[in-house]
């Protein structure tokens, strides 16, 4: 199945769940709820290929990606996402979402979160750039690997550019950074882990107009030779332990 998308195409292939997105243009609010919307069992991957936007302007326009279950987004092309209504977000998965293979997405959510997941995000050697009102990721994982390099801003007061909570039984929680490029700013702390952060190699810079540019409700391990910067109105800590081995930590605290 094939569809003209402006100047592009959308073509779903059902036998491998894939939705190839190639210089694709989805803007129509009035024919759709949505700028992409699944509701199949399984995970959907959608593969970028050339410029790809999806834009929502109308302030009931959806979300520019939601789904029930999980997506992973693939390929070495590129998708802006911008989202103008209330509560809406950038992209909604329920269950994980996985942005690999080279990919780059940016997203700016004006009245909701840039990537809402109700399982584990992982950005694995992609570009991402994701702001949104009340977070640039909220989700119970979130894992960054493999040279990727992430932007994330929450706009709005009293919230964090990465709110990574724990589940309802407890579990998660954890923010993993692994030889990666991330940048994390918003009025309460940039990285909030529910549970335990480990950076390990890469370089991390937080940043908090008016509170821990990190926080986290666990442990923190900084090593693998990382270069971690911090701008905060309070000290970054946690309520664990906070252990760093052959690594590079510039922390300013800005209250007088």
């Amino acid at each position: 199945l094939s569809i003209a998308c402006g100047e592009g195409t959308a073509t779903y292939d059902p036998d491998t769940a894939t939705l190839t997105l190639h210089n694709a243009t989805i803007d129509n609010d009035i024919m759709a709820n949505y700028g992409i919307k699944a509701s199949i069992p399984n995970r959907l991957k959608i593969k970028l290929t050339g410029a790809n936007t999806i834009t929502r302007t109308d302030i009931g326009g959806g979300a520019g990606i939601c789904s029930d279950n999980a997506v992973e987004i693939i390929g070495d092309g590129t998708l802006t996402i911008n989202v103008k209504g209330d509560t809406y977000d950038g992209i909604y998965t329920g269950n994980d979402l996985k942005i690999s293979d080279k990919a780059t997405v940016k997203i700016n959510s004006k009245g909701g979160l840039g990537i809402s997941s109700e399982g584990i995000v992982e950005i694995d050697g992609a570009i991402v750039d994701s702001a949104g009102l009340y977070a640039g990721i909220d989700a119970y994982e979130l894992k960054i690997t493999n040279g990727a390099d992430v932007t994330l801003k929450a706009t709005s007061e009293h919230c964090n550019g990465a709110f990574i909570r724990k589940d309802n039984e407890g579990n998660g929680g954890n923010i993993e950074l692994i030889a990666s490029k991330v940048k994390a700013t918003s009025y309460y702390p940039g990285l909030y882990a529910g549970n335990n952060l480990t950076v390990n190699g890469g370089e991390v810079s937080c940043t908090s107009t008016a509170d821990s540019a990190i926080w986290t409700k666990g442990n923190i391990l900084i090593k693998g030779g990382a270069k971690v910067t911090t701008d905060g109105k309070y000290p970054m800590g946690c309520d664990g332990s906070f252990t760093v081995e052959e690594a590079e930590i510039d922390a300013k605290n800005t209250n007088e």
